[in-house]
């Protein structure tokens, strides 16, 4: 299935993606980065309103996962970005930085690569009609929580906040209002022991790759999906100050070395080079 993919194509995003992208970068005809901060006309300006609604503790923990945590892996010779990865793998695939993804001359750039599949993940633009409209069979979001509860931003903080006993991640189709399409597939898991906001979302981006390799391998189909019961729909932005002080309340924090270094160990893993398959069993002797 000819794939466009369209990320954030960040740290987080690689660790989701890494695998799906080993396993089936034949698929992918072009990767679109966007760069800009949602409803911002800068990223510095987004950084500044995130403090303000949100505190320091969780803008330090973006600019951790985005900036900080990437940076000091990669002086260790890691890759920490879905376009670094692909270079890492040694893949031509073409990736283009773009601001706005619905910008009229990048929708053009995309549907010129003719895909079949366009696939979302952790794009920071909403996707408006004429880009939905251009794959020739479907617009595929892959979203970090069990939908229609916890659309929008950050449902890892969310769901922690809230101390949901569940979490998970939804396969999606892309329809106008934002994490509302048809869902392909749902991954759940338990929350019991999880103590941080990074843990939590650990495990999520565990499941993304599995969840995406599933449906390019013909198992899940976008033609058997579910439409959401939207009566069901809860939507979330950044958290309050006050959110943030809640969830440092219930016991919750942000992260902890054990986070760090599961993520470390995870990018090495995918770092390494591809296994060769194991060799074939013999037929038996002939004579």
């Amino acid at each position: 299935m000819r794939t466009v993919l369209i990320t954030n194509g960040n740290l987080l995003s690689l660790l989701a993606l890494g695998e799906f992208l080993r396993r089936h970068h034949h698929c992918i005809a072009g990767v679109f980065v966007t760069t800009r901060l949602p409803s911002q006309r800068s990223n510095v300006a987004g950084v500044l309103s995130m403090w303000r609604r949100s505190g320091w503790r969780y803008t330090h923990f973006k600019l951790l996962t985005n900036l900080l945590l990437p940076r000091r892996l990669g002086r260790r010779g890691l890759p920490t970005t879905v376009a670094a990865y692909l270079r890492h793998l040694g893949l031509a695939v073409p990736v283009m930085q773009v601001p706005d993804i619905n910008e009229p001359e990048v929708v053009d750039r995309v549907r010129a690569l003719a895909p079949e599949i366009l696939l979302s993940f952790s794009a920071t633009s909403r996707f408006q009609d004429a880009l939905i409209e251009v794959p020739s069979r479907a617009a595929l979001n892959a979203h970090y929580a069990l939908l229609p509860a916890y659309a929008g931003l950050s449902p890892y903080f969310w769901y922690l906040r809230n101390q949901e006993p569940e979490c998970g991640v939804t396969l999606h189709r892309i329809t106008a209002r934002l994490d509302a399409g048809p869902i392909i597939e749902q991954q759940r898991f338990s929350t019991a022991g999880l103590r941080t906001v990074l843990a939590l979302l650990r495990e999520q981006t565990a499941r993304i790759s599995p969840m995406l390799g599933r449906y390019y391998a013909g198992d899940t189909s976008e033609r058997g999906a579910v439409p959401q019961d939207l009566s069901r729909r809860s939507y979330f932005r950044h958290p309050t100050r006050a959110d943030v002080a809640a969830l440092h309340q219930a016991g919750y924090c942000f992260y902890d070395g054990k986070d760090l270094a599961d993520i470390e160990a995870r990018l090495r893993g995918l770092a390494e080079p591809p296994r060769p398959a194991p060799p074939q069993a013999a037929e038996g002797r002939r004579g």
